[in-house]
């Protein structure tokens, strides 16, 4: 068992940390900042949305899990944010009707009628709904499952989906992320996160 040392609000303190015999402390700012730098210019510079997931700490080179426009990378970096190898995770699309596997539980859209939704325009950085919402499922002759999805008083979305990995809206190609209690629906210039919440 080992004892973090750490301070808060400038005072020392010494914890026993009980979930585990090993404690992992998250890697730099540096090489966070490294890591989301080197996976943007993947993008051309151009990445609409970039998030930490995993960040930890090794005196080796650290490792820095993030998403990014829909994209699973992990980056080994070392602690100064020399970035040492970059690469795209396989295996983090999504699976069935909006549901994959994860250790944290899978999002499942089939089903619901109602959830949290958040809906971002990224581009211009502006929240345009953040509230509860109604889902409605329903099927077309191509066998396609369409789930509409409406938020407030605003006109709904229609999401179609014939194998729960290749979605769209309308004439738009749409990227579908599980995080387990969250699904992340990106296209164009939105961003709608449905959750259990």
């Amino acid at each position: 068992m080992r004892y973090l040392t750490t301070s808060i609000f400038g005072l020392a303190g010494v914890f026993l940390v009980m979930q585990s015999p090993e404690v992992l402390a998250k890697a730099s700012d540096a090489a966070e900042s490294a890591c989301m730098l080197a996976v943007n210019s993947n993008y051309g510079g151009n990445v609409r949305n970039i998030d930490i997931v995993s960040s930890e700490f090794s005196e080796a080179n650290s490792v820095v899990v993030m998403n990014a426009d829909g994209e699973r990378w992990r980056c080994l970096v070392s602690n100064d944010g020399d970035v040492q190898e970059l690469t795209v995770q396989e295996g983090q699309g999504s699976g069935g009707y909006g549901s994959s596997s994860g250790s944290g539980g899978s999002f499942e859209l089939a089903g619901r009628n109602s959830a949290h939704c958040k809906l971002i325009n990224v581009e211009a950085g502006v929240q345009l709904y953040n509230g509860r919402c109604s889902i409605k499922e329903s099927s077309s002759r191509s066998s396609s499952r369409i789930f509409e999805i409406k938020m407030g008083s605003a006109d709904p979305y229609l999401f179609a989906t014939s194998d729960g990995r290749n979605w769209m809206t309308g004439p738009e190609e749409v990227r579908f992320e599980d995080r387990g209690h969250t699904g992340i629906f990106r296209w164009a210039d939105f961003r709608l996160e449905v959750d259990d919440s």
